[in-house]
């Protein structure tokens, strides 16, 4: 539950060491002209956050090496990589027959929440007032409880722009509940939208 807290530089710094014995080329084109070694932590620690396995590291670093050049955005490339993952993110979330049970979000409710992202201490954050947090806690919490209903394990799906921060805005109160993307979940066979996310007044930005 915690291993994002316990990962350190020395402890990146040996699996990358591992990886380098394996897949040289991948290594050599990352670090440290793509992404330092923090770097790396930083996305690492992000993807055991939402506790999704790195024991794929060469995809994880040929995904880093790949997009590296465009960006350094820790968040986007976290994303990235987490599409490249998609297949085994989804793995655990899938019913006996490979499909995928979500929690979507009504459009017009989506874009004003890309429209509530504004920029804050340690990155964008989703500002809504009070009580249109509440609202949204609410109807998602309903929507969830809806889910369950039908499956014993519902993910929300939402925009992969969106994804971080409606995790960071959810998890205090649902935080058993995974917050995919679209392009996640290409390869989940089957997916199956169980309940839907609407707010009768769409939360307006702070």
């Amino acid at each position: 539950a915690h291993a994002e807290e316990i990962l350190g530089r020395q402890e990146v710094q040996a699996i990358i060491d591992q990886v380098k014995q394996r897949a040289a080329a991948v290594v050599e084109e990352l670090i440290p002209n793509g992404l330092t070694v923090g770097g790396v932590q930083k996305v690492l620690q992000r993807l055991l956050s939402e506790r999704i396995s790195i024991r794929d590291m060469v995809t994880i670093l040929e995904t880093l090496a790949d997009h590296a050049p465009a960006t350094r955005d820790v968040d986007t490339l976290t994303e990235r990589v987490r599409e490249a993952l998609g297949r085994a993110i989804t793995q655990q979330y899938r019913d006996e027959r490979g499909g995928l049970a979500v929690v979507s979000l009504d459009p017009a409710l989506e874009q004003e929440l890309i429209q509530a992202l504004k920029a804050g201490d340690g990155g964008p954050r989703i500002y809504l007032p009070v009580e249109a947090s509440r609202q949204l806690l609410e109807e998602v919490s309903r929507a969830v409880h809806q889910a369950l209903a039908q499956t014993s394990q519902p993910v929300i799906l939402c925009s992969p722009y969106l994804r971080p921060y409606l995790r960071a805005f959810l998890v205090r109160a649902l935080p058993h509940v995974p917050v995919l993307s679209y392009a996640e979940v290409v390869s989940a066979g089957t997916v199956k939208t169980v309940a839907t996310v609407r707010v009768e007044h769409a939360p307006q930005a702070v």
